[in-house]
């Protein structure tokens, strides 16, 4: 898509996480001219922790050529086991993911932006979007500003970016749940492929075995007071770790020895957004976390996200006007993000560690939901969007 004066439509794409990345890859794909800013230096933009992608998600990476490369950087998960606190085996998923360091995904998406001569800003913190006659200027903390024909919000769940789309949002949902992980070392256990996923006593923990004898692992629990982020970031590692293994003491092994081979422990509150009225204006959209943030009870907010990304780029490329492609893009995503929040939310409520009559109930009617959640779960995974 061109100006009347022929040139490429400029695209400003706000947010250099996941999402961002690939959405600028795909727009340059499709005839724009995408630039890239990021509110975080270079060096603080690829943090976090892991994560499981999902072969939809994987599969729109691949249209871009980078399947391969992810998986190369990654740790293949052959299936999902879901276990109850003694390990009486509850529902299988079968379907292959790849455990992914947030951190180093980011950097090879950033490389493969860079290679392919896309602009792109770190420490520029958005503090204005402004719709104008012939397009939409951004001006930033340091006082620079930038202007194109559309800009993207890519900038996650705390988006400055969706107050200019919606305004008096309130906002984002503590979900009642804290949700902790880290790397362990416990060399004897087997790497065979599997997540296995417990409803403990107390809280729901997964794991899985690496082949060179990590553990990475992640737990939730919930909590309905919600802490300060500073307060539960301050607690000393040793600390944390005593909390969780009294949690899981009475699971089934090896989780207290897991938990207690871990030095640093990372914490979050978890998260999820409003429903949104709309995710777009004339000339501002928004997509990933930006538009629809849930909580990682599916593990598809990355694999969502990375599907806007293709979905908005095809529209805009196939519409006759920037209006035409957004209004299509949104009506072609909401449907399904809206069910995946839908089930994401149920899957969450299901971690609620229940009293012993509930857990007896929990272990008989579970493994009816879970089968019916893993025959979803793969519908999911299957999709995969044309370009």
């Amino acid at each position: 898509m061109t100006t009347s004066n022929g040139q490429r439509k400029r695209v400003l794409v706000i947010g250099c996480g996941i999402a961002g990345p690939v959405v600028a890859l795909y727009l340059k794909k499709a005839g724009f001219e995408p630039v890239v800013h990021e509110r975080r230096a270079a060096d603080a933009a690829d943090d976090g922790g892991s994560f499981n992608l999902a072969p939809n998600g994987l599969s729109v990476l691949r249209t871009l050529g980078l399947a391969d490369k992810v998986v190369g950087i990654g740790q293949a998960t052959e299936r999902t086991e879901f276990l109850n606190h003694r390990g009486r085996r509850l529902a299988l998923l079968s379907e292959s993911t790849v455990l992914l360091h947030r951190g180093e995904l980011h950097r090879l998406l950033v490389a493969e932006v860079e290679a392919q001569g896309i602009p792109t800003t770190f420490g520029h913190e958005v503090t204005e979007v402004e719709s104008t006659a012939d397009g939409v200027r951004v001006r930033f903390e340091d006082g620079a500003e930038d202007h194109g024909d559309l800009l993207v919000g890519a900038d996650g769940i705390r988006s400055r970016v969706r107050h200019a789309v919606v305004k008096g949002l309130p906002q984002p949902r503590y979900t009642e749940m804290i949700d902790s992980g880290g790397i362990g070392y416990l060399p004897g256990l087997k790497a065979d492929g599997t997540m296995r996923m417990t409803f403990g006593l107390k809280g729901f923990f997964g794991y899985q075995v690496l082949p060179d004898g990590h553990v990475f692992w992640f737990q939730n629990y919930h909590q309905a007071d919600e802490p300060s982020r500073h307060r539960l970031r301050s607690i000393p590692n040793a600390v944390w770790r005593e909390h969780l293994m009294e949690m899981h003491q009475g699971d089934r092994a090896p989780i207290v020895d897991i938990i207690a081979s871990t030095d640093e422990i990372d914490r979050y509150l978890l998260f999820d957004a409003p429903t949104l009225p709309k995710w777009h204006t004339d000339r501002i959209v928004l997509l990933g976390d930006a538009a629809h943030a849930m909580g990682p009870h599916t593990g598809q907010g990355a694999s969502m996200a990375l599907e806007d990304a293709i979905v908005l780029a095809r529209s805009l490329r196939d519409g006759t006007s920037i209006a035409e492609g957004l209004a299509d893009y949104e009506r072609i995503r909401r449907p399904r993000v809206d069910h995946v929040i839908a089930q994401t939310r149920h899957n969450g409520n299901q971690k609620a560690a229940p009293g012993p009559v509930g857990r007896v109930f929990r272990d008989l009617v579970l493994p009816i939901f879970l089968k019916a959640g893993v025959k979803q779960g793969a519908a999911l995974y299957t999709h995969q969007i044309p370009w």
